[in-house]
């Protein structure tokens, strides 16, 4: 059983008072609901980075904020530009406004006099694929599913050996279709009839966190 301290009974009715104060100011501030958990940070992929904003507005009295406009200014993380997204309460006070997807940013919610953020970090999505392409050669193919904003990042190729992942090769996404293309050649002919497991990543930058494919097994011809 956990000891108990006496001095913790002196603190009980200020504790008491503060959580009463806490609640009062929820009441005039609003409270967040499910993703909108404010001063919350969340990690997620590129196709799942759409998030909705959702919370309702109370005025003071407990009765629904109806009608209060709330700004919601996206900024890219570490820097660019802002979006603005706005919405308005309902007649019960809620309000529901949805923010693209996109890169790492920060969400600021702007709701009558209280400000909030939500924190995103959004990991690109990378597909590799890996097959024979003549002799002792390999070729990869793949797709980094992002939008363009700043720029794609670079898709770098690893192999799996004794010491770990090693890099053996680097491509730039094209900006159409953000499609990729990589052909390798082994100098040596001892690997003919050899599998070797590979993968895809991208490097963290000013927009992205690290990206993972799954990992692929190619034989040497």
């Amino acid at each position: 059983m956990l000891k108990r301290h006496p001095y913790l009974k002196r603190w009980i009715p200020i504790w008491i008072v503060v959580g009463v104060i806490f609640f009062f100011i929820g009441m005039f501030a609003g409270k967040a609901h499910g993703i909108s958990a404010f001063g919350r940070q969340v990690t997620r992929e590129y196709a799942h980075s759409s998030i909705r904003i959702r919370g309702t507005i109370l005025n003071g009295g407990g009765s629904p904020g109806a009608g209060v406009g709330v700004l919601v200014q996206v900024r890219n993380w570490r820097g660019g530009v802002t979006r603005i997204f706005g919405g308005t309460t309902d007649g019960r006070g809620r309000y529901n406004i949805r923010i693209p997807k996109g890169p790492s940013r920060l969400l600021t919610v702007i709701a009558q006099n209280t400000v909030r953020e939500v924190r995103e970090l959004v990991h690109p999505q990378i597909s590799v694929s890996v097959r024979s392409h003549g002799h002792l050669a390999l070729l990869f193919t793949g797709k980094v599913d992002v939008d363009n904003f700043p720029g794609l990042p670079t898709v770098i190729l690893q192999d799996d050996t004794p010491s770990g992942w090693q890099t053996f090769g680097a491509v730039l996404p094209s900006p159409i279709d953000h499609r990729y293309r990589y052909v390798y050649s082994h100098a040596d002919p001892g690997t003919a009839g050899h599998s070797f497991k590979f993968r895809a990543v991208t490097l963290q930058n000013s927009a992205w966190m690290p990206g993972y494919s799954s990992v692929r097994m190619g034989t040497v011809r």
